[in-house]
């Protein structure tokens, strides 16, 4: 049921990357990749998320947005997997290849 869980981890994943500029790995096996960065722009950015969805943005919305987008390509070091049938093994070996390659994930 809709009890706020994505909310609750996106909220993590966003304050390990952009506050205490952590690498963050994401495994979704329900949600694509983009939806997950639509929802962490419109969280970032303080946008609604419909009118990201829908593209009804206004003036001060598409400020928002670029400014978040920069601070997102600057600072967020975020990755995202949304690969569908990993087995616990796959999780743990792109884990570590992306631990290996970029310094660690928290």
């Amino acid at each position: 049921p809709s009890m706020g869980k994505t909310t609750f981890a996106m909220n993590l994943a966003e304050h390990a990357a952009m506050t205490q500029d952590k690498p963050v790995l994401i495994y979704s096996l329900e949600m694509p990749s983009e939806q997950i960065m639509m929802r962490m722009l419109a969280s970032l950015g303080r946008i609604n998320q419909t009118k990201v969805r829908t593209g009804q943005l206004d003036d001060d919305d598409w400020a928002r947005l670029s400014s978040t987008m920069g601070l997102l390509m600057e600072k967020g070091k975020m990755y995202i997997d949304d690969a569908s049938g990993l087995t616990p093994t796959d999780v743990r070996s792109r884990a570590r290849r992306i631990a290996r390659d970029h310094g660690g994930i928290s």
